[in-house]
C-alpha cells in the first residue's frame, strides 16, 4: 500500500514503477512533483494500468494520478472510469482540456488543481459529485459546459467552486 500524500511534494522525482503486488495508492500519493513525467505499471497488473500517461485503478473505476510533468495539452478520460480521485490532475499546468465521458459520477477534492492552462471542460450529465476546490488555481478556465440533467447530489466546495469562478473573472 502507497499511503496518501506519501510521496507529495518530492521535487526530483521523475519516473515511478509500481510492482505487481501493489494493492492500493492512497489519494494524492505523487501530487506536487512538478518533474514526474512517467509512471509504470506492468501490463498484467490485477489491479493498476496506465493509458496515455495516466495511472488508473481498473477495479475502482477510478483515475488516480496523471504525471505533473506529462506533456499532454489534450486529454480524455477512458470510458469505464467512474471517479476523478483528489489532486488527479494537480498540477499539471500543459493540460489545456479534458475530455469526461458520459458515466463519470464524481470528481474528488481538488482534482484539476493547479492546471493553470486548463481552458475548457464539459461537466457529463451522469456526474452526482463535486468535491470541494475542484477548479482552485484554474486560472485559465474559460469554458465550463454543464451537462447536467438531474440535480447534483453533492457539491461540498460550491461556495468555493463560485469563488474561484469570480476570481477568474465569470
Amino acid at each position: 500500500c502507497i499511503g496518501t500524500e506519501a510521496f507529495k511534494g518530492c521535487k526530483s522525482l521523475e519516473r515511478v514503477v509500481l510492482p505487481e503486488g501493489l494493492k492500493d495508492v492512497g489519494a494524492g500519493a505523487f501530487s506536487e512533483c512538478p518533474k514526474l513525467k512517467e509512471i509504470v505499471v506492468s501490463d498484467v497488473h490485477p489491479a493498476f494500468s496506465v493509458e496515455d500517461g495516466v495511472l488508473i485503478d481498473r477495479q475502482k473505476g477510478l483515475l488516480m494520478c496523471c504525471p505533473a510533468a506529462l506533456e499532454t495539452v489534450h486529454y480524455t478520460v477512458p470510458q469505464g472510469v467512474r471517479a476523478i480521485a483528489d489532486l488527479a490532475f494537480s498540477g499539471c499546468g500543459a493540460l489545456e482540456s479534458v475530455i469526461l465521458p458520459e458515466g463519470l459520477e464524481e470528481i474528488d477534492s481538488n482534482a484539476f488543481d493547479g492546471c493553470t492552462a486548463l481552458r475548457t471542460l464539459s461537466l457529463p450529465s451522469t456526474l452526482r459529485t463535486l468535491g470541494s476546490y475542484v477548479f482552485n488555481n484554474c486560472t485559465a478556465l474559460e469554458e465550463l459546459l454543464l451537462r447536467w440533467e438531474r440535480p447534483i447530489l453533492a457539491v461540498p466546495g460550491m461556495s468555493e467552486f463560485v469563488r474561484d469562478c469570480r476570481r477568474a473573472g465569470y
